[in-house]
């Protein structure tokens, strides 16, 4: 058994997929936790099927950088007064015209650095000055994806590698404070985006097959939100700017 590092926790993107299953996962460990996204009727709809007093909800378009400083200051509002934990989960892999550098226009690679690179980076800032003016030892987790680690001509993938590059610098450089940041890769799990989109849809079911995985089928959000849960626990704290796959085995089918 393992205890949580953090007790109070920022969640982008925790209204569906692995933001949902692991706001659910660190508040069965006594958490408080925020989920933030965009529709307001999908935060009442997690919110509802989580059923705690502990999780609270806040409507934030992480890519508005205007209004950094204040969700921020409001999701700290709502946790009670602190922040000693944040999830960077929210991201998007779907664009207009698809994969392909050569078929991305200016606004798609800016949709998908915007919301995969820039937002990310600036959040992960503002919670380092956070914890660090006020003393605060807590965690930082950004969800990557196995994308960055494959021989892929495509756009999501290279932007998860920036974030990945991040982890890994202020992870080392901030330690020392006792903030510790780290990420997940995960290969394909099973959300909306990997089956409900006709255009990058892979399967519709949990137990349909996919071929590049070992295991030959999807990773599933709990498996990923068990990890995040282990490492934002005390054991988990010697684990530093360090990128670790949950692919099931997709980065050695290549």
């Amino acid at each position: 058994m393992y205890n949580l590092r953090c007790s109070k926790v920022l969640v982008t993107g925790g209204s569906d997929g692995i933001g949902f299953a692991i706001a659910k996962r660190l508040i069965a460990d006594g958490a408080k936790v925020v989920i933030t996204g965009r529709s307001e009727g999908k935060l009442l709809s997690a919110k509802e099927r989580i059923n705690s007093d502990n999780l609270k909800i806040l409507m934030w378009d992480i890519t508005n950088l205007d209004e950094l400083e204040s969700k921020f200051n409001e999701a700290v509002a709502l946790l009670g007064g602190g922040v000693d934990g944040v999830v960077n989960n929210a991201g998007s892999y779907l664009t207009k015209k698809g994969y392909e550098p050569i078929d991305i226009d200016i606004e798609d690679f800016d949709y998908l650095t915007n919301i995969n690179v820039k937002a990310p980076f600036f959040l992960m800032r503002k919670a380092i000055d956070y914890m660090s003016e006020n003393s605060i030892c807590g965690n930082i987790l950004n969800i990557s994806s196995i994308a960055a680690r494959l021989p892929v001509r495509e756009m999501y993938g290279g932007s998860k590698l920036i974030l990945e590059k991040m982890t890994q610098y202020y992870g080392f450089q901030f330690a020392k404070r006792g903030i510790i940041i780290n990420a997940i890769a995960p290969g394909r799990v099973f959300t909306s985006l990997t089956t409900q989109n006709s255009k990058y849809a892979i399967g519709k079911t949990i137990e349909d097959s996919i071929d590049n995985n070992a295991l030959q089928r999807f990773v599933k959000p709990e498996e990923i939100a068990e990890l995040a849960a282990y490492l934002m626990s005390d054991y988990g704290e010697i684990i530093v700017g360090t990128v670790v796959k949950a692919d099931g085995g997709t980065e050695a089918s290549y």
